[in-house]
Formats: C-alpha cells, sequence, structure tokens
C-alpha cells in the first residue's frame, strides 16, 4: 500500500466551525493545549477493480472565503435551504495549488468554477459530486462524510477512464439541488484539498472520507 501524506442552523453551524480548523490549532490559551483539539480532514482510499488497496491518502483541507461566509451565517444568522455542504466532488486541475496552515489569501479566494473539472475528466452526463453520507452517531465527538466514486465501467460512473484526481471540493447545493455534474452548477465551494494525483482505471473505485473531529485531549 501507498501510504502518502498530503492533506474531505445553529449546533451544525458550530460544528463545521471547529471542525474546519487546521490541525494543530487550539481553542485553549496558550500553554494548555496539550495536542490539536479541532480539525477537518479528508481520506482517499484507490481501490482496484478486484477490491484491493491501490494508496491511500490522508489530507488537511484548506476553508475557502465562500465556506467562511457559510459558517458566519450558519452561526449568526439563517442558513437557507442548500447552503449547507453536503456535497464531496472530485476535480483534475494540477494548475491549484492548496497549502494549509498558512495565510494564503489568493487562495482562500477561489470560487466553485476554478475547481470545475477538464472536458477529458468527464463529460456532461457525468456526477463528480456526490451527495455524502453523513453519520454523527457513532462518535458523538465527530461528522463523518463518505462518499464513493466510480471509474467508466460502472454503471454510474463518476470519472472517466485513466484520467487523474487532484483536488476534492467539499460543496454547498444553493444553486440547483438537482446538479452533480460539477461544484460550480450545484453551489459555492466550501472547502477544497489537494490529493497526490489518483490515477482512476475504468475497473477503479475512490472512497473518500470527510471527517470533522472535535475530541479533546482527555476524552
Amino acid at each position: 500500500m501507498n501510504k502518502g501524506i498530503y492533506m474531505t442552523g445553529g449546533l451544525a453551524a458550530v460544528l463545521f466551525t471547529l471542525a474546519l480548523t487546521p490541525a494543530g490549532a487550539s481553542f485553549l490559551p496558550a500553554g494548555q493545549a496539550a495536542s490539536p483539539l479541532f480539525y477537518g480532514m479528508a481520506e482517499l482510499v484507490h481501490i482496484d477493480g478486484d477490491g484491493g488497496i491501490v494508496s491511500s491518502q490522508t489530507v488537511h483541507n484548506r476553508l475557502l472565503d465562500t465556506g467562511e461566509g457559510i459558517l458566519i451565517k450558519g452561526i449568526f444568522g439563517t442558513l437557507d435551504t442548500g447552503e449547507a455542504p453536503r456535497l464531496i466532488c472530485i476535480t483534475d486541475d494540477p494548475g491549484i495549488l492548496i497549502t494549509n496552515n498558512t495565510d494564503t489569501p489568493d487562495e482562500e479566494t477561489l470560487l466553485s468554477a476554478d475547481f470545475d473539472p477538464g472536458s477529458g475528466f468527464a463529460n456532461s452526463t457525468i456526477s463528480t459530486c456526490k451527495m455524502a453520507d453523513i453519520d454523527t452517531s457513532t462518535d458523538e465527538s465527530m461528522a463523518v462524510m463518505t462518499a464513493t466514486f466510480n471509474g467508466s465501467a460502472s454503471s454510474t460512473p463518476n470519472i472517466l477512464a485513466g484520467q487523474e484526481i487532484t483536488h476534492l471540493v467539499i460543496c454547498n447545493q444553493d444553486t440547483d439541488s438537482s446538479a452533480f455534474t460539477r461544484c460550480s452548477a450545484a453551489g459555492d465551494a466550501f472547502a477544497a484539498i489537494n490529493v497526490g494525483i489518483t490515477t482512476v482505471a475504468s475497473d477503479d473505485s475512490v472512497l473518500v472520507t470527510y471527517t470533522y473531529d472535535l475530541t479533546s485531549p482527555d476524552t
């Protein structure tokens, strides 16, 4: 297995705020934080046609300005239908590099359209975004989003054969709740994640798990 580290109203909004804080950050005064308390991260597992694991990588996210706007509105106002992020999207734009735990304003201003996949990545009938399954019951300190993306041999493909995934994008559906072809068709980009280049064969699949972790050092 190729294991790489590169970097997926009210209480729900607070959960997003805390969980998407980069690893290494703390909400305790200096000297009182024993370890990172809150973070958001994604795991991408590449699986071949025989069910074997080709590679696995765990990646921290970059919260975008549009995502910050969603957080502020969710905590201090009311989110409209479709504004809460529920989609995980895959894309192939290697020209965008998301750095983590750094202050890079030009990255934070990236919009959903900046992550549109190329025409060779998926045709107009293929959904590169999927509605995530969200689990908040297994561990009360975590919320976990999961989605599986299929190669072109599947009856429900999400990527054409031989194409490369370079980014994951967490998106909402405030533009069109029925659009799944790309993030910009559905709504706004909430957070973005670089991943190591993952070339997907026709029989392959990719499992993405995006975790919001609120676990404290003593729990």
